[in-house]
């Protein structure tokens, strides 16, 4: 089983282009921190801090209140540099 769960994953992985950006997130108590990377693998921009709180994610989705439309992509893209 644990091979066709590593087979799914590299599955996956294969799919990714370049017109992929992954965005990762660590998980913490108090504060969390986004990451993106294009689609080699190659760290893009600074990574973005945001409290474990309504205000911190709707920081991580595009606003003070998560109302102005902006997507992560584009929260994203203001702090980093064109490919």
């Amino acid at each position: 089983m644990k091979f066709k769960m590593q087979n799914k994953q590299n599955q996956l992985i294969e799919r990714i282009s370049v017109n992929h950006l992954v965005v990762g997130v660590h998980i913490a108590q108090q504060f969390h921190v986004a990451r993106a990377v294009n689609f080699r693998g190659i760290v893009v921009g600074d990574p973005l801090t945001f409290k474990n709180n309504d205000e911190g994610f709707s920081i991580l989705l595009g606003g003070p209140s998560g109302k102005y439309g902006f997507t992560t992509l584009s929260l994203f893209s203001r702090r980093i540099p064109p490919f």
